[in-house]
């Protein structure tokens, strides 16, 4: 299943495990979102969480 990243909304690549290059953040309502790597180094953690 294809993901995308809750910011920029682009396409989380995934590792021949199956794992996403990302991370999961969760929202003010506790709901796991996905975050790509690229999004993780612009913002801060807090600068993430008001983007939701």
């Amino acid at each position: 299943m294809a993901q995308k990243c809750s910011i920029c909304k682009e396409k989380v690549e995934r590792t021949f495990l199956q794992k996403i290059k990302g991370t999961w953040v969760r929202d003010d309502k506790g709901k796991k979102r996905v975050v790509c790597p690229s999004c993780q180094r612009q913002l801060s953690l807090d600068e993430i969480r008001q983007k939701f």
